[in-house]
């Protein structure tokens, strides 16, 4: 177990809750902290900024955890701190409790790998409320993108802002590359910013 700790000495993941922490470190993760809710503020990005530029969190796959997503990014406003989400499907469990208790380490681990940034995250949260089928929904769709992301574009960097806007392009079938939509937004002022892009009309199906 030593051995897998030592894989993350660069990073540490932060769950919502002490019972997952523990989980997690009697399957040998060592670099868990547990936030337990609320009671994660900026300071606590801060320090482990200080420690690591790697921060993974792992949330309950709920709206409460998408919530706390939400306050992530804000927490990580004032930081260079590189701040990711492990995603544990839905049906597989609610939380890294849950899913030790019935599948093994190396499957969290393989989940851990594909963890998304917290941007690309919460634009895909923003996303999924939407009926992309829709012509109209889809507008209201990138609406409800840009606002995020001209809000906190200063979290950004450059890699982060193209991969977000690529996903973006991609879901709402935007006849536009993504590096220019990147470039509307954040090379740009805010008002130089389409509020509404012109869409293809066909049905989606991504």
């Amino acid at each position: 177990s030593r051995g897998l700790g030592d894989v993350y000495k660069r990073q540490v993941i932060v769950t919502e809750g002490y019972v997952d922490t523990i989980m997690l470190h009697q399957h040998g993760l060592e670099n868990v902290v547990a936030a337990l809710g609320t009671a994660f503020t900026a300071d606590h990005i801060l320090i482990l900024s200080r420690m690591t530029k790697n921060i993974y969190l792992c949330l309950d796959a709920d709206k409460a955890g998408r919530s706390a997503a939400k306050r992530g990014i804000e927490l990580m406003e004032n930081t260079d701190a590189n701040v990711y989400i492990i995603e544990i499907p839905l049906e597989m469990a609610k939380d890294p409790d849950e899913f030790l208790q019935k599948y093994p380490i190396e499957e969290f681990i393989k989940i851990k790998k594909q963890a998304a940034s917290i941007q690309k995250f919460i634009i895909k949260s923003i996303l999924e409320e939407y009926d992309l089928s829709q012509a109209n929904s889809r507008d209201r769709a990138y609406n409800a993108a840009m606002e995020f992301l001209k809000e906190y574009r200063s979290t950004f960097t450059m890699f982060q802002g193209i991969e977000v806007c690529d996903f973006i392009v991609g879901k709402l079938d935007m006849p536009v590359g993504g590096y220019n939509l990147y470039r509307s937004i954040f090379k740009t002022d805010a008002k130089d910013v389409q509020s509404t892009p012109t869409f293809n009309t066909t049905s989606l199906n991504k």
